[in-house]
């Protein structure tokens, strides 16, 4: 059969164009606050060394190491990133410990006005029980309830997560704790922020009190969630590639 051109798929085409246009776009937006590190070279310039007693925080090798013996107040390794502001965006890591005792508590540090761990923004960790919490600062208070909790056990690999998502004028925020693969949910807790903070610093606190923690943190990355108009234009521009395939085949 003679192939024909059909003149009313152009408008399907250029749609299809359009949406990738946007995909790349968005991309490229979203791309300016993604922020992994692995911690596999010496560098750690991008991270500082904060808190009470920041030298029982140690990084540049292959991870982030926590190791306190004697006890010791919060302390912490944070980045400062830039365009988070009004994003939906997904911290992650891995943590392992051989030691966590007592009322210790070891996590995330996120929208922090400086990079000091307890300047505003928020506190997301765990305790040696497997009880997680979500702080909002200045003062602190727990957004969660203490609601949410995982079989911790030491010298365990976990994933570690927390989701940021806007919500108009309020910020909805999920502590979770994943498997070492990243694929199995253990436990999670989950609250919202009426008082949006928008600091721009990010990373690790951990806070020892007069008992231990000891271990290795790894694979630390913040990113930027696609906006469902996004996902939208990649499926309208996907629908419009199948079809003017199957009309050229005509």
């Amino acid at each position: 059969m003679m192939k024909r051109t059909n003149f009313s798929t152009r408008p399907i085409v250029a749609a299809a164009a359009i949406a990738l246009l946007g995909l790349t776009l968005g991309s490229a937006q979203a791309a300016v606050i993604d922020f992994s590190d692995d911690f596999n070279d010496t560098n750690a310039d991008d991270f500082l060394l904060t808190g009470f007693d920041a030298t029982q925080i140690t990084m540049g090798g292959a991870t982030v190491d926590v190791n306190n013996q004697a006890g010791f107040g919060d302390a912490g390794a944070q980045v400062e990133l830039t365009n988070v502001d009004g994003k939906d965006i997904i911290m992650s890591t891995t943590i392992s410990l051989s030691s966590f005792s007592g009322n210790s508590d070891i996590g995330f540090v996120a929208f922090s006005d400086t990079a000091a761990p307890l300047s505003g923004g928020y506190l997301a960790d765990f305790k040696p029980s497997g009880a997680m919490r979500i702080l909002e600062g200045p003062g602190f208070g727990d957004l969660t309830d203490g609601l949410g909790t995982f079989p911790f056990a030491l010298n365990t690999t976990y994933t570690v997560t927390l989701r940021a998502t806007p919500n108009g004028g309020q910020l909805d925020l999920t502590l979770s704790v994943f498997d070492a693969a990243g694929t199995t949910l253990l436990g999670s807790t989950s609250g919202t922020s009426t008082v949006v903070h928008t600091g721009n610093y990010f990373g690790y606190r951990a806070n020892g009190g007069a008992t231990t923690i000891v271990g290795a943190l790894d694979d630390f990355s913040v990113t930027a969630i696609p906006e469902p108009s996004s996902l939208a234009l990649v499926a309208l521009g996907l629908i419009g590639m199948v079809s003017q395939r199957k009309r050229n085949r005509c």
